[in-house]
């Protein structure tokens, strides 16, 4: 008996398009940049937690648990940075939609998780009534009969 919990099409694409979203959401903040004293030095520092994100959001799109590993440390950073001058409207414009998707990635991930579950055999070959994952016996290397 084989568990395979193929995610639904929105869980798979929901923390990619909140993403981009997000990315494009912070890159407005460098438009400020455009005053009286322009360099397109300022533009590109402005820029950097963009591209560092989109940078992100690319390795994530193939392995969705370092995206939520990356996500999540934008997320603690962020808290790290703003914890001299916490304000929680800050905090709920910036720094939560990194956590949600670093959450949604990581479900995500979990929801790929292939689970085959087998019955463990006693030395005479009669079944024990233990039943355990696939990988689990055969780490403990004991015998077992795939579940039909």
């Amino acid at each position: 008996m084989s568990y395979n919990l193929h995610p639904a099409p929105i869980l798979k694409w929901l923390p990619r398009i909140l993403a981009m979203i997000y990315i494009v959401f912070i890159s407005l903040f460098a438009l400020d940049v455009f005053g009286q004293n322009f360099s397109f030095m300022g533009l590109f520092m402005h820029l950097l937690p963009s591209i560092f994100l989109t940078i992100c959001l690319l390795v994530a799109w193939r392995h969705e648990l370092v995206g939520a590993v990356l996500f999540g440390s934008f997320a603690i950073a962020y808290l790290i940075v703003i914890s001299f001058h916490f304000s929680w409207i800050n905090f709920f414009i910036i720094g939560l939609p990194l956590f949600i998707i670093s959450v949604l990635f990581f479900f995500l991930r979990l929801a790929k998780i292939d689970i085959e579950l087998v019955e463990v055999l006693d030395e005479a070959g009669n079944k024990t009534g233990a039943v355990l994952t696939k990988n689990t016996a055969q780490d403990r290397g004991v015998c077992y009969k795939k579940i039909d």
